[in-house]
């Protein structure tokens, strides 16, 4: 991934390299480098999109955009108010798989905080507070964990689908964005899930 080397994760060989030998299954390819990618098989073409990480700011100085949301008790919260702290905001919804990975969030927030790292998770459920609060209940998170019913950080972030991560600096730009990120992966064949220590340990060195 230009001049980064991605490491194949243990146990994921059987799935990334296929039968025949010197053979590589797109698909999985495409998930290890987190690109997006449209296989036609008729006429033996792949094409791979942009990388998740790769991403222009609309925004003028690459400022993230300033919103106001309440968490599941109540209290409002600004993104400004986290200013002076690095930031992951995740957007993510109770119907998708990501709900999962709430647990570990919080895992890395309680090992990074006293660093000046701080998780903030955006709720996008035009369903309502009920839809989501049983995942929040099971993570116990000791990071924020804001209500969007309205889907106003996906419309301010120009994002449609969850997950999607930002990192934002403690003067509030955006320096990475819009990743489709899981915590943890599962593998399709063996149904075992990993972290994902390759993006969690990439939030560390931020």
């Amino acid at each position: 991934r230009d001049d980064i080397c991605i490491p194949v994760p243990e146990g994921r060989e059987s799935a990334l390299l296929g039968e025949e030998e010197r053979t590589i299954d797109l698909l999985e390819f495409a998930r290890l480098i987190e690109q997006p990618v449209a296989v036609d098989e008729a006429h033996a073409i792949a094409y791979f999109g942009p990388p998740s990480w790769v991403w222009r700011s609309p925004f003028d100085g690459g400022v993230a955009p300033d919103f106001e949301l309440p968490d599941f008790e109540g209290r409002t919260h600004r993104l400004s108010d986290y200013r002076g702290s690095k930031v992951f905001l995740l957007c993510w919804a109770s119907w998708c798989s990501c709900r999962l990975c709430l647990p570990i969030w919080k895992e890395l927030r309680d090992e990074l905080h006293p660093r000046g790292f701080e998780v903030i998770a955006v709720a996008c459920e035009s369903k309502g507070p009920e839809a989501a609060l049983p995942w929040i209940e099971a993570a116990q998170p000791s990071y924020p964990t804001l209500l969007d019913t309205e889907h106003l950080v996906p419309e301010l972030f120009n994002t449609r689908n969850v997950p999607a991560a930002f990192w934002i600096d403690e003067e509030g730009r955006i320096v990475r964005a819009n990743d489709p990120i899981y915590a943890e992966r599962r593998n399709f064949q063996t149904g075992e899930s990993v972290r994902n220590e390759v993006y969690l340990n990439a939030l560390r060195d931020w």
